[in-house]
């Protein structure tokens, strides 16, 4: 880079090191482009100018750029089309800026990037030179108004190991060639315009750990291949157009933290499977059309923080085993079918919930007496099938004001002639049998 005290050529000597000409002439255009709106706090000399080598955060390496960023903010106007002479570049950060303009094909230059974010007011499309942009392994585009589609050329980049194109205006399908991508642990693909279904041979980028595909137009089924990506912890796949069943082989998904379906055209029943998922804190399946109950293994999630199961067609009781989600913050189970009284135990979760945090059960079918903790709080119901039980003693069937054999003659001939009266049904499972007896017997001997 340099002989003796001078500089080689191509090399300009600033405070006695040497910068690469064109990396400074690339800088010395962001400070152009950037105008009046530049952040006084880079002139690091205080002379009132912003030198090329005092914009942003910078490393350099024998005299060349490979490290460039900014403050979040405290970047303007457009990139500059000679960018692309940044060879040596191998972190560029354009997060965060009020950066404009349209997407230079220079970018494609830069052959020895390895980080590379960019959001702004950017249009243009991405282009199909990126994908020689092979030493990527985070690539970054978000929060542009950046159109057409994903190129094929994407899947070139093998060593990608995060991909993140979302908050964009780019539709399309997304392209079968991500499946190269077989080092990927981290795809986000959220809040675009993408059409299609979602490639197949997705599902076997078993390296993936977090998967957004929300806020889409995507469409088609879910495979039982979903089941192959057991090093998942975030699977968002809501606010699409997804049809079908959610597939039993979710519950293979044993990493999962987060798993959000939310916003589909999803049928079927809840899979028990998701019992497995002992990891979660947050389950969104809302807003589908679901049905059955409330698979019982979901009360056993005991790490959950958030669950929103509301706008389906659920039926069934809520489980008095509710009462372990001691840590919810969030509950939305409003606007389905479900009957049955409220179980007790649900106030250990409404004492938990703070004044910002989430707690719905309206628009059921459920049936008074509510929870004294949230007798406020349970909205419309539709209570036109609910059964009013007399208010006398527990057990005491034929109103006597005691409790007494009579009361368990009075079961014994319900059980042999298969009758059935939930106010006679002491442990409300649905049947008067043996253990509604015993029940009685135990009041008996114990007053």
């Amino acid at each position: 880079m340099s002989v003796g005290w001078g500089c080689d050529e191509g090399y300009t000597e600033i405070d006695g090191v040497c910068y690469y000409q064109f990396d400074l002439d690339v800088l010395q255009q962001f400070v152009i482009n950037s105008g009046d709106s530049i952040h006084p706090g880079m002139d690091q000399n205080e002379d009132g100018i912003i030198e090329p080598y005092e914009y942003g955060y910078q490393n350099w390496e024998d005299g060349r750029l490979i490290y460039l960023s900014w403050d979040n903010g405290s970047i303007y106007g457009s990139i500059p089309e000679n960018i692309g002479d940044l060879t040596y570049l191998k972190f560029l950060d354009l997060w965060g800026g009020n950066l404009n303009g349209e997407f230079p094909v220079s970018v494609c230059d830069l052959i020895n990037i390895e980080y590379f974010t960019l959001e702004g007011d950017f249009t243009g499309e991405i282009p199909e030179c990126i994908g020689n942009l092979n030493n990527l392994y985070s690539l970054y585009i978000s929060g542009t108004y950046m159109n057409g589609v994903i190129p094929n050329s994407i899947g070139n980049l093998i060593n990608l190991q995060r991909l993140f194109i979302c908050r964009t205006e780019i539709g399309g399908e997304i392209p079968e060639s991500l499946s190269n991508l077989i080092n990927l642990e981290r795809l986000g693909l959220y809040n675009n315009h993408l059409t299609g279904e979602i490639p197949s041979l997705i599902w076997d980028l078993t390296d993936l750990s977090r998967l957004y595909l929300d806020n889409n137009q995507l469409i088609g089924e879910i495979p039982s291949e979903i089941g192959n990506l057991i090093n998942l912890e975030v699977l968002y796949l809501s606010g699409n157009q997804l049809t079908g069943e959610i597939q039993t082989e979710i519950g293979n998904l044993i990493n999962l933290t987060s798993l959000n379906l939310s916003s589909n055209q999803f049928v079927g029943v809840i899979p028990s499977e998701i019992g497995n998922l002992t990891n979660l804190t947050t389950l969104y399946l809302s807003q589908n059309q679901l049905t059955g109950e409330i698979p019982s293994l979901i009360w056993d999630l005991t790490d959950l923080r958030r669950l929103q199961l509301d706008e389906n067609q659920l039926i069934g009781e809520i489980s008095s085993f509710i009462g372990n989600l001691i840590y919810l913050y969030e509950l939305s189970l409003g606007h389905n079918q479900l009957t049955g009284e409220i179980p007790e135990t649900i106030c250990s979760i409404y004492q938990n919930v703070p004044s910002w945090g989430t707690f719905n059960i309206s628009n059921n079918q459920l049936c008074p007496p509510y929870p004294e903790c949230i007798v406020e709080y349970v909205g419309e119901q539709d209570t036109s099938e609910c059964v009013e039980c007399p208010d006398n003693i527990e057990g005491d069937f034929n109103f006597d004001g005691s409790v007494n054999v009579i009361d368990i003659l009075i079961l014994v001939d319900m059980i042999l002639t298969y009758e059935y009266d939930i106010c006679n049904d002491m442990n409300l499972d649905d049947s008067i049998n043996i253990i509604d007896v015993l029940i009685v017997i135990d009041i008996i001997l114990n007053n």
